[in-house]
């Protein structure tokens, strides 16, 4: 070992012969003979030539394939944009009527600021009948007798997305919700409607809303996609208005939208803040009854562990006496 070492180091001090012409390592002759100027020039021309390939190349493979839309999406999601297109949901039904599973109640505090409320205390503390709304949902509370959606879709994709679907999926029907019923209903005529999931088909699918009465009614009508498209383009906000009806089952689900990105098929499932969403037909214990020419026979009631209604000059809302049986005509019982 230690000879070795000796050895080593003797070579490693040892002065190098120059390399002969030919040799690995020796420098070509033919450029040591050129002046620096002159190389400096040599290889501006090689860099021009590159460049110029380069430009070729790209021309002739086409402004498609390095400049496309689809190229741009690509870049786009590489920078964190995962989402093809953006959506918030909002409830339309113009007004309040939330019903609870049966054994389920108010808290301490949503009793409380409904013993408070009036129009002129109507958001005591930034709390308001939207965010009670809210907290009913969330706890498992449905909207009756039927439920309306707005669905804003906006494009994050330099490629329009084709939608070929929206549909109701994950769907849950269990019996009418007959714990507490708030009932403040609206006081206009509602949205203008475009499509409707029929809740009491096996499988619904999206129809177009038809409507009749003058627009104040609408009903279930033809596939909506087999006479309509839906295209989301980048940065512009689509409005879907989405109205759900049902009569005998309360009823819970997400929304799938399927879609073409350029020839890739994709799909989203969207759902209402973490939760399904949920509606109910009224639990109605006596129908409303009218004469052959539409003359009324007798309004209905509907039957609740807790009814807290709107009064009858809208200034405040209390807890009905008799909420096992309630009056409560068209269109809810």
């Amino acid at each position: 070992m230690s000879r070795k070492k000796s050895r080593a180091g003797a070579r490693k001090g040892r002065p190098q012969r120059p390399a002969e012409p030919g040799e690995q390592g020796a420098a070509d002759p033919r450029w040591q003979r050129l002046s620096k100027p002159t190389l400096i020039w040599i290889a501006g021309v090689m860099a021009t030539v590159v460049a110029a390939v380069v430009a070729g190349l790209v021309t002739w493979v086409g402004p498609e394939a390095v400049d496309s839309r689809a190229a741009k999406d690509v870049v786009r999601e590489a920078a964190g944009f995962k989402d093809d297109f953006r959506h918030t949901v909002t409830h339309e039904n113009g007004g309040w009527v939330i019903a609870l599973p049966a054994g389920a109640g108010l808290t301490p505090q949503q009793r409380s600021f409904l013993e408070k409320w009036s129009l002129e205390n109507s958001a005591a503390d930034g709390y308001t009948l939207d965010r009670l709304a809210e907290e009913l949902r969330a706890a498992g509370g449905a909207d009756v007798p039927e439920q309306t959606l707005r669905l804003a879709l906006e494009g994050r994709r330099n490629q329009p997305i084709r939608v070929s679907s929206v549909k109701p999926v994950n769907i849950r029907r269990t019996k009418p919700h007959a714990g507490t019923l708030l009932i403040v209903p609206p006081q206009d005529s509602g949205n203008t409607l475009e499509m409707m999931f029929n809740f009491d088909e096996v499988e619904p699918q999206a129809r177009i809303a038809e409507s009749r009465d003058g627009g104040f009614e609408f009903r279930p009508g033809g596939p909506f996609f087999q006479k309509k498209t839906i295209t989301i383009k980048d940065a512009v906000e689509d409005v879907l208005v989405i109205r759900s009806v049902v009569t005998r089952w309360a009823v819970s689900f997400d929304i799938r939208i399927d879609y073409y990105l350029g020839d890739q098929a994709k799909f989203a499932i969207i759902d209402n803040d973490g939760h399904p969403f949920s509606f109910s037909p009224t639990n109605c214990v006596e129908r409303s009854r009218n004469a052959a020419d539409g003359t009324s026979l007798g309004g209905g009631y509907a039957g609740y562990e807790h009814v807290w209604a709107l009064r009858d000059d809208f200034q405040g809302i209390e807890e009905a006496a008799t909420p096992n049986r309630y009056p409560l005509g068209s269109p809810y019982c």
